[in-house]
């Protein structure tokens, strides 16, 4: 009795090390609310990335309510601190609360503006950015990005396929094509950068993985 005890202890541990129970509720609140938060699968992969890279300083653009905010700081190194950026004063706001309540308040500065503003004003550099606001805005971030990220720090995007419409030769909707268009400019610009070495994978919504020579 008492090794189970002890094994089921170890194990909400680790779970709670990985951000896994601490951000339960951040989720059901999202899908509840019918918020986007980041997918399963991407989540994992970042986790991966971040549990292997350990990055010290990094800047998120697309705060939400926090749930990917808290995998960051659960996953990165002991040391991290998160710049994180929300245009939406409301989803901020709940951020800023969940922060508190899991105790992260200290490792994290948010920006309640537009990223198009923040972004120059920025002048530390990053060992990693996720980059997971609006999807047609990705291709005027770039080159902030690439001047805030360190030589040798990863850019993560998340939705680069938007829907699998990206590339995808067929005929876009109107509603959806400037988004779809930026998107595709966005993709080729980090796949053909001469400081960037970049991968596409076709993950859930897609994600691009860019590291910086």
């Amino acid at each position: 009795m008492e090794e189970e005890y002890k094994s089921n202890t170890e194990l909400i541990q680790n779970l709670n090390n990985q951000g896994v129970c601490k951000t339960a509720t951040i989720k059901k609140y999202a899908a509840e609310h019918y918020i986007p938060v980041l997918r399963d699968n991407t989540a994992s992969l970042l986790i991966s990335l971040l549990q292997v890279k350990q990055p010290k300083r990094i800047l998120e653009i697309g705060t939400a309510i926090g749930y990917s905010g808290t995998l960051i700081l659960e996953n990165a190194g002991a040391n991290s601190h998160l710049d994180t950026i929300e245009k939406d004063a409301d989803a901020a706001k709940i951020a800023s609360e969940n922060f508190e309540k899991l105790g992260l308040t200290n490792k994290v500065t948010i920006f309640v503006n537009d990223a198009n503003n923040v972004l120059p004003k920025l002048k530390q550099k990053y060992d990693f950015i996720f980059l997971d606001g609006p999807k047609g805005q990705y291709i005027y971030y770039l080159p902030y990005l690439l001047r805030l990220l360190k030589k040798g720090g990863i850019l993560f995007t998340d939705n680069v396929l938007h829907r699998g419409m990206v590339f995808s030769g067929k005929h876009i909707p109107h509603k959806p094509r400037t988004i779809v268009k930026n998107l595709e400019e966005f993709l080729e610009v980090v796949t053909s950068h001469p400081k960037l070495k970049t991968q596409i994978i076709n993950l859930e919504d897609g994600v691009s993985i860019s590291i910086k020579g």
